[in-house]
């Protein structure tokens, strides 16, 4: 998993109990990859994941183990839509301020002509 991210608590890593020889040695739960939880539990994590690097890091791993073709088609479509966002979100910051003649005016410009 990302650990900058787990670490700075914006996501909570996927944890499963040790077996039960482990935890008589400790216990800490292991961290586990997308493909360790069954297809409809990845696909909740995957929707509520809202990094493009840990999905493309769940896309990875999947390709490289189970290649589930629901799971995939979930973090491709999730990334998808978190990149049309992020493109329109630059249009609007970029449309900031413009009006009809195309000049670029502050807030305060415009409101003082009003």
């Amino acid at each position: 998993m990302n650990k900058k991210l787990v670490d700075s608590g914006e996501i909570a890593p996927l944890k499963r109990e040790k077996d039960a020889a482990s935890s008589d040695q400790g216990g800490a739960p292991d961290e586990l990859k997308i493909t360790d939880i069954d297809a409809n539990e990845a696909i909740e994590v995957v929707k509520d994941t809202f990094s493009l690097e840990l999905l493309r890091e769940f896309k990875a791993d999947e390709e490289a183990g189970k290649k589930r073709k629901t799971v995939l088609e979930a973090i491709n479509a999730h990334i998808n839509e978190m990149k049309e966002k992020k493109k329109e979100m630059k249009k609007a910051v970029s449309n900031h301020g413009r009006h009809d003649s195309g000049k670029s005016e502050s807030y305060c410009e415009a409101f003082e002509k009003s």
